[in-house]
Formats: structure tokens, sequence, C-alpha cells
């Protein structure tokens, strides 16, 4: 099992953090493996290092490889639906069939910023060891260039992190698909405002659900997108101080790819498990 820890230090700004895909070459013709798991990049599910799966992300006594719910600290072991997935973490708990893709915690600086870049017209990130911004009013953004992480028919992000310095203004997104040059068709699931949000496209429409709690330190936000083409589907799933609130829709989507957005936070993100399946229940 590999893993990411992604840092993001934001106040008052916007952020998209991605995969960056100018390391793929042709397979056949072999190429660089950057994070040294013996798989080229042109055809590797998982941009990890090594020591990504040695560290604790969700700081109990097992290792991410070693552990079946790395984002959660003394999960309940009961697994429902028997596919290796416990009920705590697992996507679909009741429908067998999920699995762990990729757990990323860019351990290993060389990967990390090798791994992303900044978004056409937008200001850079600081990649010198995990992903930092510090920002106030300005946007800056990076996106996945490479479309590896999403994998048909089913792609569930879930992401955890811990912030300080909200306010009713603070946006914490997973881009869904985000597009690599513009803003205008961005996809994402996270929270605005005191609301849990389905973001399509630059003028923020889509659904959204009122946040029944107060927002507690430590955020999760879970975001499964489904189907082909603009043919898609969307569930999303923020908790936050042992509560939560999931909504679902189905907008039109174009092509993009995953990362991560912040606006008016001081966010860290401490891990990104990537889940799949073979098949697609109902949302």
């Amino acid at each position: 099992m590999r893993s990411v820890v992604l840092v993001l230090l934001a106040c008052g700004c916007n952020q998209v953090f991605g995969i960056e895909d100018t390391l793929l070459v042709d397979a056949g013709a072999g190429g660089p493996d950057l994070d040294k798991d013996g798989v080229i990049d042109f055809v590797d599910d998982c941009f990890a290092a090594a020591a990504d799966a040695d560290i604790s992300s969700d700081g109990d006594t097992l290792a991410n490889a070693d552990d079946p719910c790395p984002l959660d600290a003394d999960e309940d072991p009961a697994d429902g639906d028997a596919d290796g997935i416990p009920d705590t973490c697992d996507p679909f708990p009741a429908i067998p069939g999920d699995r762990l893709l990729c757990l990323m915690a860019f351990q290993d600086p060389a990967v990390t910023s090798a791994l992303f870049r900044t978004r056409e017209g937008e200001l850079g990130w600081d990649l010198a060891g995990a992903p930092t911004a510090e920002t106030v009013g300005d946007s800056r953004i990076l996106v996945a260039t490479t479309d590896r992480i999403e994998r048909a028919p089913s792609t569930t992000y879930d992401v955890a992190a811990d912030y300080t310095a909200a306010s009713q203004a603070s946006v914490l997104r997973v881009s869904l698909r985000a597009g690599v040059d513009s803003a205008e068709f961005d996809v994402a699931c996270g929270t605005a405002g005191g609301r849990a949000m389905t973001y399509v496209g630059s003028v923020g429409t889509g659904s959204s659900a009122t946040i029944p709690f107060a927002m507690a330190d430590r955020l999760r936000i879970r975001a499964t997108i489904q189907g082909s083409g603009s043919a898609n589907s969307v569930r999303c799933k923020v908790s936050t101080g042992g509560q939560s609130v999931e909504y679902a829709n189905a907008p039109f989507l174009r092509a993009g790819r995953f990362g991560l957005q912040a606006t008016g936070w001081n966010v860290v993100v401490g891990a990104v498990a990537v889940y799949t399946r073979d098949n697609t229940p109902v949302l």
C-alpha cells in the first residue's frame, strides 16, 4: 500500500494540487521510474515514494503499508461486504469490490517537486519539500496533468485535512475534474461558507447542503466520481467533529484532472487515499 501527505498553508488564497504528467514516456521504450517502485511512470497508477508506506498517516501504531484504513486511527475491523476494506473507510461498505489504488504521503521532496506543476496563468508553489503556499488574496493552482489518477468506471478520493484560521469565506475542495489551462469547467467537491457542495465551473454552479454542525479543526472530504465521458455521477461527503453531511448529483463533466483547492485557510492535507472499483453502484 502506498501513500500522499500534501501540506497546504493558505490564507485568503486559492490553490489546487495535482499530478504532473511531463514525466511520462513511451512504455514500449522504457523510461523513468520516479518513485522507484519498479513501474515506469507511463503505466504507474500511483506516484509515491517508498517512504510513504513507512509512516502512519493516521497516527496509530500501523504503518501505512500495513493499515487497512490508513486515514482512520484504530478503526473498527468490521468488514460487512468482505472486500478487505473495513467499513470505517470503505466507500461502499455494503457492496463488495472496493480496493485501495494509492495512498500518497509526499515523504520524498524529489518526487513531490517532479509530480506537480502550476496551472497556466497562476502563481507557483514552494515544492522544495511538501507542497506549501502562503498567500493573501491571490490565486495559486496546481492541477494534475495526467489522467491516470481517475480510474474508470469508479474512483473515490478520501482527503484528510487539519486547518486553522478558517472563516465563513473559507473553501476547501477536492477537484475531480480540474482543467489544465482554465477553471471554467472545473468540477470539485468540498466546503464553502459553512456549506458542503458540488462545485462545477468557475461560477460555482452545482448543488449544496448546509452543514448542520460546527466545523472542527479536522476535516474529511470523500468524493466519488462514476461513469465515463460526460455521463457521470458525483457523490460528496464532508465530515468534521464526528458528524457528516452527504449528497450526490449528476453534473455535466468535461475532461479534467485530480487536484485540491483551498481559499482562506491555513491547511495541512495529511493524506489522500484513492479507491477504485470495477462497477458503478447507485450513489
